[in-house]
């Protein structure tokens, strides 16, 4: 049985594959007690939709325009715009406008120290004197280079999909603002964004807290640690045996749970990898924002036949990027 698994890496290059597979018959035991847990709290917010004026809704969160705060650096230079075309399945906030400009711009925030999440929301389309196929571009976080020559209609393309979202997490340091560049790849790209969400997160999440001795890598007995020096992204977020969980139902951290349908290989449906829904069990999960219980509640499972669990597998199928070093976590009840 396994529940879901949690994907983080340091940054991005050329496709490659990875397979996670167990052949583990695992038993557990459910726990028949509930205890509250206050959903984390975050102490700073950010959501932003870029290029619009005023404040809006999404039905689930508050979007502050860019234009009204004193976020963006270099506005005389930049242009807010909608797209020519707007997809009627792409959620109208933040996408249907943004903040776009062929000279280099400026998101900075004031936030308090620690790790932070930063999500960043891409539409990628025509937009008035901006074409879809210009659009290319570095995008900096303080130290940290998070996309290099960005192209994301090209991006876009390879995804089959009409929108681009990324999620990293950055160390803020004691005194530091989190500070977003965006600088055109060349004289004829130009940079856009159409919405940024900061939020401030639990220190122990993902970095190695400080009293721990780290982990081992795969392979080897050497003790790997992800220090606060370190940015990370998020890769995959998955739910196993259930369906997607969405940011609202989250403990707080307003992450996806996507479902696993697109990554889960099915070897012999009668026989093995058995979806399984235990809805109707109190589940405490302690500390609570480390998944919601939700997600706990479904778990994908090769039954207790030992035979058969001898001769088959339960596989999920990756592509991610070589040249990156990746922390897998894997989330039982």
């Amino acid at each position: 049985m396994i529940s879901l698994r949690d994907f983080i890496h340091f940054c991005s290059l050329p496709p490659q594959t990875m397979a996670i597979t167990t052949s583990l018959t695992l038993f557990f035991l459910l726990l028949h007690f509930f205890t509250h847990f206050q959903a984390y709290t975050p102490e700073d917010i950010f959501t932003i939709s870029c290029g619009t004026t005023g404040n809006s809704s999404d039905g689930q969160r508050r979007w502050t325009s860019d234009e009204d705060t004193n976020y963006l650096s270099f506005i005389d230079g930049t242009v807010s715009a909608k797209a020519t075309r707007q997809s009627p399945s792409t959620n109208q906030i933040p996408y249907s406008t943004a903040r776009l400009s062929r000279s280099q711009f400026n998101y900075s925030f004031s936030v308090s120290p620690g790790p932070k999440f930063l999500r960043l929301f891409f539409y990628p389309s025509d937009y008035p004197s901006f074409p879809r196929n210009q659009a290319s571009f570095t995008l900096q976080s303080n130290q940290f280079t998070l996309l290099n020559a960005f192209n994301a209609s090209l991006n876009a393309d390879a995804q089959a999909t009409t929108t681009i979202f990324r999620e990293y997490v950055v160390n803020v340091n004691d005194g530091e603002r989190l500070i977003l560049t965006f600088t055109p790849s060349n004289p004829n790209s130009y940079a856009f964004i159409n919405g940024i969400e900061v939020l401030s997160m639990p220190t122990d999440l993902y970095y190695t807290p400080p009293n721990e001795i780290g982990f081992k890598q795969v392979g080897t007995t050497t003790l790997y640690y992800v220090p606060t020096s370190s940015a990370l992204q998020t890769e995959y977020r998955i739910n196993s045996g259930g369906q997607e969980i969405l940011p609202q139902n989250d403990t707080g951290l307003f992450r996806d749970w996507a479902d696993e349908q697109a990554y889960f290989i099915k070897e012999n449906p009668r026989l093995n990898d058995l979806p399984g829904d235990w809805s109707g069990k109190m589940i405490t999960v302690n500390p609570d924002y480390v998944a919601p219980k939700e997600l706990f509640r479904t778990e994908r499972s090769q039954g207790t036949n030992s035979t058969l669990n001898k001769i088959s597998n339960l596989t999920w199928v990756f592509p991610v990027d070589c040249g990156f070093t990746y922390v897998l976590r894997l989330h039982f009840c």
